[in-house]
């Protein structure tokens, strides 16, 4: 609930929407983003009517589902933090940044990869049409973007307990454009396949990772035995309900692009195509020595191949 749909769903659609209401369709930062919020409204929307929503799928299979399930998004919001959103921050705050104390986190090493790809990306792009900070704070429509995501998209309500969420009012520097667009682009793409498209491989199995438990959970070690488990464990209506929905939730879709797939060809200008044939090539290379790690592990971690990262949150 927090970390797939708070955290990349909610948190990118009011950026997307603000997007559209105040950035033109023929301005480079739209044409930059567009690939990577396709079809995100659109998910959003169903996820609502159908897995969040009074009788969706989230009231059949978790615990919490009768709204608990919305009031534990609600109190994740309070502690939400855009600033967790940029991966260098977000592994440096929960201290797994180094390789030698934490060996084998392919997840972290994988998504440094690709952010460093991306940001590099972002940084071809964003120099061919600003040429200073002067020329970033001068430009009105990104600045409107960025203040109604502030003041209304993911604004402060006030609670009690709630925190700085930390959203930019205004974009003052080329670095800060950078640092935004990357954000957005990787927590659209990277991250919400890291956090989404591993779900059947976890869930599936339903004693991994149960979403509902009919028994109160285990107080005192050694007091539980294996006639407890099918007690404890849901209806077999439950198990498959679950099964169903992380299965449905992990497929990529038929028209599904990948991460550098930009077939609409929204830019002309030869700088920001060679821009785009250099991403695509870096992005090879992070495939390639994913592919040759993977070879040595007994369990190969895939979920952020660029060829298996879908562009936007379409799922």
């Amino acid at each position: 609930m927090r970390d797939h749909l708070l955290m990349t769903h909610l948190a990118m659609e009011p950026i997307v929407i603000s997007l559209y209401r105040n950035v033109a369709r023929v301005h480079p930062v739209f044409k930059l983003l567009i690939p990577h919020v396709r079809y995100t409204i659109a998910i959003n929307t169903i996820g609502r009517r159908g897995l969040i929503g009074q009788g969706g799928l989230a009231d059949q299979v978790l615990a919490i589902g009768g709204g608990g399930h919305i009031d534990l998004i609600m109190k994740s919001y309070r502690e939400f933090d855009f600033n967790s959103l940029k991966l260098p921050l977000a592994l440096a705050k929960q201290g797994v940044m180094n390789t030698s104390d934490l060996p084998g986190y392919y997840y972290r090493d994988d998504a440094l990869k690709l952010w460093v790809a991306i940001k590099s990306f972002v940084e071809d792009v964003v120099d061919v049409y600003y040429r200073s900070d002067d020329d970033v704070e001068k430009d009105e429509e990104i600045q409107d973007w960025i203040a109604e995501v502030h003041d209304i998209g993911l604004p402060q309500h006030g609670h009690e307990g709630e925190v700085d969420h930390h959203v930019p009012q205004a974009i003052k520097s080329i670095s800060d454009l950078v640092e935004l667009l990357t954000t957005i682009i990787f927590t659209c793409s990277c991250e919400h396949a890291a956090q989404n498209f591993g779900q059947f491989d976890y869930y599936s199995f339903y004693p991994n990772a149960p979403m509902l438990m009919r028994q109160q959970p285990p107080r005192e070690k050694r007091k539980t035995c294996i006639d407890d488990l099918p007690k404890t464990l849901g209806h077999t209506s439950h198990v498959c309900a679950q099964i169903a929905t992380v299965w449905l939730l992990s497929k990529f879709s038929e028209d599904e692009l990948y991460l550098g797939d930009y077939p609409d060809q929204h830019f002309h200008e030869q700088d920001v195509r060679s821009a785009i044939h250099h991403f695509q090539e870096h992005l090879r290379t992070i495939e390639a020595s994913i592919n040759e790690r993977n070879q040595l592990l007994e369990v190969p971690y895939e979920y952020l191949k660029p060829s298996r990262v879908p562009n936007s949150i379409a799922v």
